[in-house]
């Protein structure tokens, strides 16, 4: 659920446009169909942008920010 909310806001905030978001919806619902199972990690990345320590990390067609430090 929160997912889906952090989707509303990028669309509200100009981030992502209505298409965008429908396709993440999709992957979303697609991966709740399989159990809220995810495909393995495809890459992941470890970003230090002024202080701050971010790992992202993607799953086929999602992309997820799995810890900011």
């Amino acid at each position: 659920m929160e997912d889906k909310r952090r989707i509303l806001e990028m669309v509200r905030e100009g981030v992502l446009t209505s298409e965008e978001a429908l396709e993440l919806l999709s992957v979303l619902e697609e991966r709740d169909l399989a159990g809220g199972e995810r495909p393995p990690v495809e890459a992941s990345q470890v970003f230090a942008p002024q202080g701050f320590q971010v790992q992202v990390q993607a799953f086929g067609a999602s992309l997820e920010v799995v810890g900011a430090y």
